[in-house]
């Protein structure tokens, strides 16, 4: 079991169409102020993923502006796409659009405190999409294995979901029936979703958000 809260700070943008969703297992989410006070100072290590990520994003815009990146008859179409999806990446900052995490383990009802993290130790970027009335907001960790965090927020309505990876060792499974596997995604025993303020789906955004959750049980083989 896994109980933890999430804090996190977005900036709406349309980047690729999703297919609608149909939620399932939602609550209702409410409108709250949150305390952003510890959140809007950067981190030395947020501070370091806004430079890198910049960097990284400006100059692949610039190496698909030189023309250099396409196979020679690659339609025009296909680089005016690539050019504009790599130019809405570059505009897209690691300090507008991140999150925290606080982790909290538990065997067998046992809490793990070797594995609890503060809310500022942990913390990746937050990617934000919209399809008509829906927000989609993913968040996570992921190198050879790793977690994810997936919200669906559809009008006064939201969904979430965990994903956890191991990469290779197969250790997980929800329960005595499954099979063991390497990566499992797991439903939410309670959920709570707190924003800043009432969504309007606009271009250019900006909301902070603060999640907490715990999942159901699931089962962990020794590593």
């Amino acid at each position: 079991m896994l109980k933890t809260s999430l804090i996190f700070y977005l900036s709406l943008l349309t980047l690729t169409c999703l297919a609608q969703v149909k939620l399932k297992n939602f609550d209702v989410w409410t409108v709250k102020a949150i305390d952003t006070s510890s959140f809007n100072t950067l981190t030395t290590f947020e501070t370091q993923m806004d430079s890198l990520l910049n960097a990284q994003r400006t100059e692949q815009l610039r190496t698909l502006l030189g023309g250099n990146s396409f196979i020679e008859g690659t339609s025009q179409e296909i680089i005016d796409s690539a050019i504009n999806n790599q130019k809405i990446l570059a505009s897209l900052r690691y300090k507008d659009n991140r999150s925290r995490y606080s982790f909290r383990q538990y065997k067998n009802s046992i809490e793990l405190n070797d594995q609890t993290k503060q809310i500022d130790d942990y913390g990746s970027e937050c990617k934000c999409t919209i399809d008509n009335d829906t927000l989609k907001i993913q968040m996570g960790i992921f190198v050879f294995g790793g977690f994810e965090f997936t919200i669906k927020v559809f009008k006064n309505i939201f969904t979430s979901h965990y994903l956890i990876d191991q990469y290779n060792l197969k250790i997980f499974k929800l329960n005595d029936r499954d099979s063991l596997s390497s990566a499992i995604q797991i439903l939410m025993a309670h959920q709570d979703l707190n924003l800043s303020k009432s969504l309007k789906l606009r271009m250019g955004e900006q909301i902070y958000g603060y999640l907490t959750f715990q999942t159901i049980n699931y089962l962990r083989a020794n590593d």
